[in-house]
Order: C-alpha cells, then structure tokens, then sequence
C-alpha cells in the first residue's frame, strides 16, 4: 500500500484546491468548550502557553503549550478547558483541501505533536498571510501548508536521537522574558542570561529548539508585539517604532514587511 504522506503533500503541491475558512488568534476563556462536532475541514491548533483538554473520535487528549494538533476533516472532536486553567490564546485555522471533488486527508484521525515549537512559527506565518490581498498569496500559502504537514509528519515520526533541547519550561520562560521586555530590545546574550546558560551554549540549543538563530527569533518577537501595539493604540507608526527600540523608522518597517509579510501603514490599514 502506497504511503499517503507523500501522495497527499504531491497533491497539495500540485493540484488541490485550497479553501481557508477561518484563521486568526483565539482567546480562550476559563470556562471556554468548543461542543462535540464533525468538521468537513481540516483544523489546527498551535498552544503557545497553558493548555486543554478534549476528545477526538473517542480519545481522550491534552494539548500543551508547544503542541501541534492536527483533526482531519470528518472526524468528531470536541475541547474544553480544565478547571483552574488561566485565560491564554491559540493560534488556529480551518483549511478544506479537495482534489477533483474529492477531500484530501491522511489516515489517521488526528496527530498531535508534542514540542512542536518550530512548527508554531509556520502556524504563525500562515495566520498572517490568509488575511492579506497581496500577490502570490495562494502560492505562499500553499508552500507553507506543505512545510507545516510535512513538519507535523516529521516530528511526530522523529526518534529521540539525545541531542538536547530546551525544555518546556524553559521555552516558556524566554517566550515570557521577551514578551515582558520586548520595548527594551533584549539580545541573544540576555536570553543566555535568563537561562544561565553561556551564549554560545545557549545560541546551539536554541536553534535545534525553535529552528532559527536567536537574533532572527528577537526581530521577529519585537516585530509582533509592536503589530499587536499598532491595532491597541492610536498613536503613530513612528512612536511606536520608538516606542520598541527603533531609532530608524525605516528599519523597523523594512523589518515589519520582513516578518508580517507587508509594511506597518498597510497592516494597520487592512487590520482596522
């Protein structure tokens, strides 16, 4: 029997259909529950923090900060939030894959890819590209939907070869440090610190724990939270480029359009 991993990336690649119907950033209440239900879609969760619980087609799960869970289409699930769970967000999408009328799907109900924090940046990416108007974005999409399946494959086939990682904690940890610090621009050697580890120690496990350089990683963060900065205020692109470190406006919007895919004016534009 031929396998379906490489039948249904060649067919992503080339052919399929690519339909998004909901993508974004949820924000989950305690008391949130999505109810049992039957999907004709394919859907992806991404926990960055915290975590819930639930059941798809009859087995229990819990999704950890760091997982990945991918629910194939057709297949009952339903979520919830275990008591005493805080308030945190999940990056998510909802994307239908057909080929000549029919859907495209492994098979296996769902996989569910613990320490999957690389496969979160691509999470991202494709959450900030479903939205935007800008050439090329099927072909993006489609290129980033082959990478994040593969991705998931990958790891969740992958054999514990005794490289070390970072562990939850501590990803979790360096996620928190730039989140709090991010307007006082923090360098590889601050994140170091924060672990009391030695840089050069530190920059080796950080790339085989979230597959890019700690510098690329830093722009990356400060970019976000000054996006998330321009949709919560009215003050002006420049201040808030000051506001986070940049002396050069124009550095900060080059490095903007870099990570978001578009410059800071059009995305505060697009996003309302």
């Amino acid at each position: 029997m031929a396998d379906p991993v490489p039948l249904f990336l060649k067919s992503l690649m080339r052919e399929a259909i690519v339909d998004f119907t909901l993508s974004g950033e949820l924000r989950v209440a305690p008391d949130w529950a999505a109810p049992p239900r039957s999907l004709p879609m394919h859907l992806l969760y991404f926990v960055t923090e915290h975590a819930f619980a639930g059941q798809i087609a009859g087995q229990p799960i819990r999704v950890e900060a760091g997982s990945l869970l991918w629910v194939m289409p057709g297949v009952p699930h339903a979520f919830w939030i275990d008591r005493g769970e805080p308030e945190f967000s999940v990056r998510y999408f909802r994307v239908g894959l057909s080929h000549e009328q029919a859907p495209l799907r492994l098979s296996d109900d769902f996989l569910l890819v613990n320490e999957a924090w690389e496969a979160g940046q691509v999470v991202q990416q494709i959450v900030d590209e479903v939205p935007s108007n800008l050439p090329f974005a099927d072909q993006r999409l489609r290129a980033m939907l082959t990478i994040l399946f593969s991705s998931a494959v990958r790891l969740r086939d992958r054999r514990e070869d005794g490289s070390r990682t970072f562990s939850r904690t501590q990803r979790i940890k360096l996620t928190h440090f730039v989140r709090d610090s991010a307007r006082l621009r923090p360098t590889p050697a601050d994140l170091a610190a924060e672990l009391d580890l030695s840089p050069d120690y530190f920059t080796r496990l950080f790339r085989k724990s979230f597959g890019k350089s700690p510098r690329a990683w830093l722009v990356d963060q400060r970019v976000r939270h000054a996006a998330s900065a321009m949709l919560n205020s009215t003050r002006s692109i420049s201040q808030i480029a000051i506001d986070f470190g940049y002396e050069d406006v124009f550095l900060f919007s080059r490095q903007f359009k870099q990570v978001m895919g578009m410059g800071p004016l059009r995305y505060r534009k697009q996003s309302g």
